[in-house]
């Protein structure tokens, strides 16, 4: 009986090494990239405060990240700060300033913009994004 919960405990300590990882880079310190249009009743808004965030799952507690922004034609491109690998999900957290709209709200990052290490290039195409249909004021 108490090796067998001797082999249950080394289990779950295995386990939870592997989990505290992370599971974008196997524990390696990454960037985000991300480009989109967003605009605000159809119109081009570079106004909008987005910052990178890594969330616990299933809550609104961010670890919040300020990012270098670039307005060029109507797209904007963001790259976070060096982020710490662990298992809370991506999000870019957006505060709209569209007409009556200032609640932030946030977009999924998907796995195709982080970028492990030095490397750089990949980047989340967030496509058009329409701040007014956000709005939760």
């Amino acid at each position: 009986m108490i090796k067998a919960f001797l082999f249950i405990i080394s289990i779950l300590v295995a386990f939870r090494e592997i989990h505290v990882a992370g599971h974008f880079c196997d524990g390696e310190d990454f960037t985000v990239e991300y480009k989109g249009r967003f605009t605000c009743y159809g119109e081009p808004h570079g106004k909008a405060i987005m910052m990178v965030g890594q969330c616990k799952d299933g809550t609104n507690f961010c670890k919040m990240d300020r990012n270098t922004v670039q307005n060029d034609n109507d797209v904007i491109e963001g790259t976070s700060g060096k982020l710490e690998d662990s298992d809370d999900e991506l999000y870019l957290i957006v505060t709209p300033f569209c007409g009556t709209c200032s609640k932030s709200f946030k977009l999924p990052i998907s796995e195709s913009g982080v970028n492990c290490g030095p490397s750089s290039g990949n980047v989340h195409d967030f496509g058009n994004v329409e701040l007014s249909e956000h709005c939760h004021n």
